[in-house]
C-alpha cells in the first residue's frame, strides 16, 4: 500500500508522535517509512489502522492525501483522501477516513436498467455492494472499510460500505471537494468522462444526477450507462 504523505505540514514534535506510532509495530510483515517530504511512503495496513485509531490520520496525511490498493482486475486502484471524521459509522468506531477513487477505471453501468432513481434500489448499489465486488480488495484494506448511513435526500437512507458520492456532497459536503475542478473523472486513457451520482432528481421517478466531464451536475435517465467513481470510509 502507498500513501501520499505532506511531511511539510507537520510540527516537530507531531511528526516525531508520528514516527513512534508507525515504528512501534513489531509485525513481521512490517515495512520501512523513510521521512521524505512529500514523496509516496509505504506502511503496513496495521500501521494505518494505528495512526486512524489514534485519531492522527490528518496530520499523518498534511490534509490531502491518496491510498494505493490492489484491486483485482484493475491492478492498483488509488483513492484520494475527501474528508476525515465526516461521517456517521454505522459501527462503534472512533476516527475515519473518507476516500473517494481518483479515476474512472470501472466499467459503463445503467444506475438501474429498470430507469428507477433510488439509490436504495439502483443496480449499482446492488453491485458495488455484493461480496463478489468487495473481495476483489486487498485483504488489509476491505478489513479498514465501515459501514456508513447515508442521507439520501427525499429517498431511503441507506448503510452502505460502497456508495457513490450525492449531489449536496459533491457541492461542498466534504472538505477536500470545493469547486467544479474537484469533481472532474478521467478514464484509464486519461479521458475525462461523465460519471454517476447517487441522487435522483425531484419530480421524476427516472432522472438521475450526474457529473458532466466539465465537473458540471446535471441530471439524465437512470437507464442510461455511465461509469462511476467508488467512495468507502475506513475506520478504527
Amino acid at each position: 500500500m502507498n500513501i501520499s504523505v505532506n511531511l511539510d505540514a507537520l510540527k516537530n514534535d507531531e511528526r516525531e508522535t508520528l514516527l513512534r506510532l508507525i515504528g512501534k509495530a513489531n509485525n513481521p510483515m512490517k515495512e520501512e517509512f523513510v521521512c521524505i517530504k512529500q514523496r509516496k511512503d509505504k506502511v503496513t495496513w496495521e500501521q494505518l489502522e494505528e495512526i486512524i485509531e489514534a485519531g492522527k490520520a490528518k496530520e499523518f496525511f498534511g490534509g490531502k492525501g491518496s491510498i494505493s490498493v490492489e484491486m483485482e482486475g484493475v491492478g492498483v486502484a488509488v483513492f484520494d483522501i475527501i474528508g476525515y471524521d465526516a461521517e456517521k459509522l454505522a459501527e462503534d468506531k472512533q476516527h475515519s477516513i473518507t476516500l473517494w477513487m481518483r479515476n474512472l477505471i470501472l466499467d459503463k453501468m445503467a444506475f438501474s436498467t429498470e430507469d428507477n432513481n433510488k439509490w436504495e434500489e439502483s443496480d449499482i448499489r446492488k453491485h458495488i455492494n455484493s461480496e463478489e465486488f468487495i473481495n476483489r480488495f486487498e485483504t488489509g484494506f476491505r478489513e479498514l472499510i465501515c459501514p456508513v448511513y447515508k442521507d439520501n435526500g427525499e429517498c431511503i437512507d441507506t448503510v452502505d460500505r460502497f456508495f457513490l458520492l450525492s449531489k449536496e456532497e459533491l457541492e461542498g459536503g466534504y472538505e477536500y471537494i470545493n469547486t467544479e475542478a474537484d469533481r472532474v473523472k478521467v478514464d484509464e486513457n486519461g479521458e475525462t468522462d461523465v460519471h454517476w451520482t447517487r441522487s435522483a432528481s425531484r419530480g421524476s421517478a427516472s432522472g438521475t444526477w450526474y457529473v458532466y466531464a466539465s465537473g458540471l451536475v446535471g441530471n439524465i435517465s437512470a437507464s442510461w450507462a455511465y461509469r462511476f467513481s467508488l467512495a468507502c470510509v475506513i475506520a478504527r
